[in-house]
């Protein structure tokens, strides 16, 4: 768990993984944290997601196979309903919030549930804070050598953490 007094702390941060990158491809994780402790579900397919969007490269980087998220993924509507109670009125911030928006969206639209938290890119987060681009580059590279976004879900999550930790540490951003 992070320190509370760190900025990294103050906010949510969240990270979705897929069964692949092309289009159709659908969620089998989601990671998320708060007020810096981390939290994660696994995702059971839903019926009306095509399984044929499942990649063998993007399962050897997360390791889940489609058996082990029907014998151990939560339905969405659980997964829906996991999500507004942690996240309700919240903002989480990820650095791919155009693909983690589009899966987030396809577990609450195949739950028959509206999404009651906003998934904001960290990019403009770290730009309100007065984080110059290159340093805010410089920082997400450096953090990969301790804290690598290795395809788990709340690896990502750690990932996004560190890079702000990091940016603090060196006076980038001040608390």
């Amino acid at each position: 768990m992070s320190n509370p007094n760190r900025i990294s702390s103050r906010y949510s941060f969240y990270d979705v993984e897929a069964s692949g990158l092309m289009r159709g491809s659908f969620p089998v994780n989601i990671g998320w944290s708060m007020h810096g402790a981390t939290f994660s579900v696994l995702i059971k397919p839903a019926d009306m997601w095509n399984e044929d969007k499942w990649d063998a490269v993007a399962q050897s980087i997360h390791g889940m196979s489609i058996l082990y998220l029907r014998r151990h993924g939560k339905d969405v509507r659980q997964v829906a309903r996991i999500l507004n109670d942690r996240l309700r009125g919240e903002a989480v911030y990820c650095d791919s919030s155009e693909r983690d928006t589009e899966w987030t969206d396809m577990v609450f639209s195949a739950a028959g549930v509206r999404r009651e938290f906003d998934i904001r890119s960290i990019g403009p987060l770290l730009g309100g804070m007065g984080v110059p681009a290159k340093d805010a580059y410089a920082s997400f590279e450096a953090s990969r050598e301790t804290h690598p976004p290795d395809g788990i879900a709340i690896h990502g999550v750690m990932h996004l953490h560190a890079v702000v930790d990091r940016l603090e540490q060196q006076g980038i951003i001040r608390s």
